[in-house]
């Protein structure tokens, strides 16, 4: 099996991204503009954020596990 594709080094920082991610950081900054525009409260759009955040992690959880 392959050996899986770092894309932090060893000091955290990013050395590539994932394909889709500034279209996913734009759709989310799309989400918070259009709560703002609808005057939801902050700290409401602080727990959407973080439930989008939580279903991400559960999305990369439940993934197979893998041989490596």
């Amino acid at each position: 099996m392959e050996k899986p594709k770092r894309m932090i080094d060893i000091n955290g920082d990013v050395i590539s991204e994932p394909e889709h991610y500034h279209e996913s950081l734009r759709w989310a900054r799309n989400m918070i503009d259009a709560m703002e525009e609808e005057n939801v409260d902050r700290s409401d759009m602080c727990v959407m954020v973080e439930r989008l955040s939580e279903e991400i992690k559960f999305t990369l959880n439940t993934m197979r596990d893998r041989d490596v």
